[in-house]
This record gives structure tokens, sequence and C-alpha cells, in this order.
């Protein structure tokens, strides 16, 4: 495994290295029969990546559904823990794998075990460096003040008792024409959108919950 995609395999949620995508949008690895690693295939599918070391959670429902399946292909035994180290190197060690193609058995037991969808929160973080999630719950926190009168103005709304409006809050007719009262269904959705799979940046869920969600990253100084 090359050094460079070692050091992305640390990072949270990270995608295989630019340049294996590069190399693959320009053809270099397909020739006809000739087998290529999981980490190649896998740049090369932008709704997937890897799950980082830190994220547990994900980990665990990994390590729960490579138990549930009761076939142990990777010969792991029954380790103890919920998130055993022994399966998050074997997920590690296997992106160096050379499989026949995405439908390879090897290659579908990587993604279903060791790697999870891209999600808007992915495309925010990476694509918006001046940007980031407004994470409070304080409906009074000004972001969320500024984001809400933003949702409220935008032209695809109507802003009428029976209106329509882009996320379908379901008390937009008694809130739209209350700017400085954030309802806590506006954050539950924010909330909620952050969390949901994406990897089109063109995806209206990914651009309206950049757009309602953020805010400016605080300048740092020194």
């Amino acid at each position: 495994m090359s050094s460079i995609f070692k050091l992305t395999f640390l990072v949270a949620g990270t995608t295989a290295t630019a340049g294996l995508g590069i190399a693959a949008s320009k053809g270099l690895f397909s020739s006809k029969g000739k087998k290529e690693s999981i980490s190649s295939l896998l740049s090369k599918n932008p709704s997937n990546r890897v799950i980082g070391v830190s994220e547990e959670d994900n980990w665990k429902k990994s390590w729960k559904s490579y138990k549930e399946s009761n076939k142990d292909f990777w010969k792991l035994g029954n380790l103890v823990g919920e998130s055993p180290d022994a399966f998050k190197s074997k997920c590690k060690e296997r992106l160096d794998l050379k499989v026949s193609g995405v439908d390879s058995e090897e290659y579908q037991n990587f993604l279903k075990y060791c790697s999870r969808k891209t999600l808007v929160s992915d495309l925010i973080g990476e694509r918006n460096p001046n940007k980031e999630i407004i994470t409070t719950d304080t409906a009074t926190d000004q972001s969320w003040v500024a984001s809400w009168g933003s949702y409220i103005d935008d032209s695809r709304n109507k802003q009428s008792s029976g209106g329509t409006n882009i996320w379908n809050l379901s008390d937009w007719g008694t809130t739209y024409s209350q700017k400085n009262q954030v309802p806590a269904s506006f954050i539950a959705k924010c909330k909620s959108n952050v969390s949901s799979p994406s990897h089109d940046i063109l995806d209206p869920l990914y651009l309206d919950t950049l757009k309602f969600c953020t805010k400016d990253k605080a300048s740092s100084h020194g």
C-alpha cells in the first residue's frame, strides 16, 4: 500500500487519492482482464468511502453486520468487542488486494463491511473550507436566526398559511412569519440533511443544506 493511501485511511471518511481518480478517469486501469486493487476501484466510486479509523459508530455497525452474516469471509474467528482492531486492520489490508472488478465478491464485501456512504456533511467539509455546519441546538443562536431568515426569504417558498416550502416543514404555515423564532422543525431538518447520503455536488439536498445549515467559519488570527 502506498504511503499516500495509508495516510488517507487514517483520516475520517476518506476517499481514495486524487491521483488514482485522475488515472482511472484516463483509463489507465482499464486493460481487459487486468486485476485492480480495491483502493483503485474505490477511487472511482464517489458514493462510498473507507470508514475512518475514528468513526466508531460506523465500525460497530459494520462489525455487527459482519458477524450476523455468519460467513466469516476473512477468517477472523470470535473476536471480542464492538469494533475489534483486528477487523479494522483487515479492512486496511484489503485496500491493496487486487480483484477482478467491481462485481467481484471481494470488492462487494469490502463495500459492505469496510466502507460507508458519502454524506452531505462530507461534501460540505471537503468543498467549502470557509463554511462549517451549525451544530448548536440553541434556537436563539444568531447563526440559526440568520439561516432561518434566508430560508423564509427564498423565492421557492410561498409565504402563506397554506403555502409550500422547500423542505415541506409541517409547521411552515404558522412559523414563516416569525423570523426571529427558529422552529425546532427547521433545526431538525438540517441535522437530518447533513447526515444524509449524497455524493453529487449538484444535488439540491447538498446545495440547500449548504445554504441553510452552515455558517461562515470564524477567522483565526496568530
